[in-house]
Formats: C-alpha cells, sequence, structure tokens
C-alpha cells in the first residue's frame, strides 16, 4: 500500500476524469462494432470488475513463443520497415534500422532488443518463456542502449522540479524524457504504452497497476506498475495509431491468437479501471489500484 496522492491526481483531474468515465460508460462499452465485436461480444454492456473478469476470460490461454528465437522473429515480422524490409522499426526512437543488428548480448548501445514495456522485474517471474514475458502485447523492439537507460521505471511525466529529469532521456530516443524513477516516452508512443501497461494486469491477474507517490522510488512496486491515472489519461488522450491496429491485428492472426482490448475499444480501460479505482479508493490516503 502506497500513501498519500500521486503527483497526477488532484481535484480538478479526479472531476474531469468521473466526467469523462460517465461519457464513456453512455457510448463506449455498449456499442461494440467493427472487426472485433464478435471476439468481445460476451462483454457487452459489462463494467468495473465483472468486464475485468470477461476480458481476462476472452484473452486468457493465448499461444505463447518462445522467447528465443520466437520473439526476435515475431519483432522482425510485426515491426518491419514497410519501406525497407530489410529493416525494423524500434518502439521509443521510431527509428529505422537492420534486422541484421540483433543484440547478442556484447553488441553495442546501437543494436536493438527486446524491451519490456511491463519490467520483468515487476512480477513477471525468472522464466524467459513464461506468456508473460514473452507476450508480445508489452515486449517490444528497442535500441540496446535506451532499455538499458529505461530499465524498470514506471510511466508517467517527466517533471523538471524532481530529481534524475533528462531530457532527452537517451540520445537514441530524442522525444522521451525521464526522472530517477519514471519514464515518458513520445507522445506518438504514449498511448501504446498506456494500453500495454493496462493489458497486463487485464491478462495477469497477478499483476496491479497503481499510482504511486512523486518520485517514489520503483522499488516500492513488486509485481505492480505506475501510474493508473496517467495510463488512463494517455489512453484517451492518444489513441491507436493505424499501426497499433495492425499490430494488435497480426498478433491475433498470426502469433498469439488474443486481443488487447483496450486497442479494439479504448473506452474499455475508463469502464475497466476507473470504476475499480473509485470504488477502491475509500480512504484517500491510498493509491488506486486495480
Amino acid at each position: 500500500m502506497f500513501l498519500s496522492s500521486p503527483k497526477s491526481a488532484g481535484a480538478v483531474r479526479i472531476l474531469s476524469r468521473t466526467f469523462t468515465f460517465s461519457i464513456i460508460l453512455s457510448l463506449g462499452a455498449s456499442s461494440l462494432s467493427g472487426q472485433a465485436t464478435t471476439y468481445f461480444a460476451t462483454a457487452e454492456g459489462l463494467t468495473g470488475s465483472t468486464l475485468k473478469t470477461k476480458l481476462n476470460q476472452l484473452i486468457s490461454g493465448h499461444t505463447s513463443l518462445s522467447y528465443t528465437p520466437g520473439v526476435w522473429t515475431a519483432h522482425k515480422d510485426l515491426y518491419e520497415d514497410p519501406d525497407h524490409s530489410i529493416n525494423l522499426i524500434l518502439f521509443y526512437s521510431q527509428a529505422s534500422i537492420s534486422k541484421a543488428l540483433q543484440d547478442n548480448g556484447s553488441s553495442p548501445s546501437n543494436y536493438f532488443n527486446r524491451e519490456h514495456l511491463w519490467p520483468s522485474s515487476h512480477g513477471l517471474g525468472s522464466n524467459k518463456d513464461s506468456p508473460q514475458r514473452t507476450d508480445l502485447f508489452h515486449v517490444v523492439p528497442a535500441y540496446k542502449g535506451v532499455n538499458s537507460d529505461r530499465s524498470n521505471q514506471y510511466f508517467d511525466y517527466a517533471d523538471p522540479s524532481l530529481s534524475g529529469y533528462t531530457d532527452p532521456a537517451h540520445a537514441l530516443a530524442p522525444e522521451c524524457k525521464e526522472n530517477t524513477n519514471s519514464w515518458e516516452p513520445g507522445d506518438g508512443q504514449k498511448g501504446w504504452a498506456a494500453r500495454a501497461i493496462m493489458y497486463m494486469p487485464t491478462r495477469y491477474s497477478f499483476l496491479s497497476l497503481v499510482d504511486l507517490l512523486p518520485n517514489q522510488d520503483e522499488s516500492a512496486l513488486n509485481s505492480e506498475m505506475a501510474q493508473l491515472s496517467v495510463m488512463l489519461e494517455w489512453n484517451r488522450k492518444f489513441l491507436p495509431s493505424a499501426k497499433e491496429k495492425e499490430v494488435n491485428q497480426r498478433i491475433f492472426e498470426s502469433y498469439q491468437h488474443n486481443r488487447n482490448p483496450y486497442i479494439d475499444f479504448p473506452e474499455f480501460a475508463d469502464a475497466v479501471l476507473d470504476q475499480i479505482a473509485f470504488r477502491d479508493r475509500g480512504d484517500s490516503n491510498r493509491c488506486w489500484r486495480i
């Protein structure tokens, strides 16, 4: 349990979120449409923990890849540069680099490797081939140096007034910023990262998404990630791109045969997460949690 209010929360934000949540519930989860309608049909009209349980049932039991070579192979396919098929496009940097520049463990920082948006040290266990450590909805290609620099920081807005503020966070990720314990991706990746983070505790019930105190040490997180309130905000503000939707569909068709519900229907995030967060926030000194 973490104490006090997170830096991302406040009275205005709470009122705004409540209003947004009401609008989304009236327009969102009850109007399933498009390609994923059949997949999520039984979730229609549900909210809160009931919806989260249903989504967990629908997306669990997916086909699990091997960490090596499975994830490497999938990344070279899913993130292939459409203009240069011998290249792939990296997540944070959006740089196009040769698929041959795959990190072998001792490669330089400008090679690519496999970045866990939900860090492995935050409850994913030691088995590299486990479903949670190979899940393509949160494992993405990134420069080795950027992956190492981000380490196991949680996602939040970078704050110049807090310790360790760096802009850019890394020379190979010019759109990213960081503090000592948190990492802010560029606007083009904020929504994607948020939906990946929200997918994880929906798919894996032993994980939780929380809000921490300003600049609270990430070591306080065990099987948890942050910031919940910021992930909800980024999900609303930065809707899925064509590429994110394409990757979601390709993972479903060719690899894991499950979907990220928050990519297909971003409104599910508020229907699940905000209601649970507000329901559990009986003590003003408690963090929000799912």
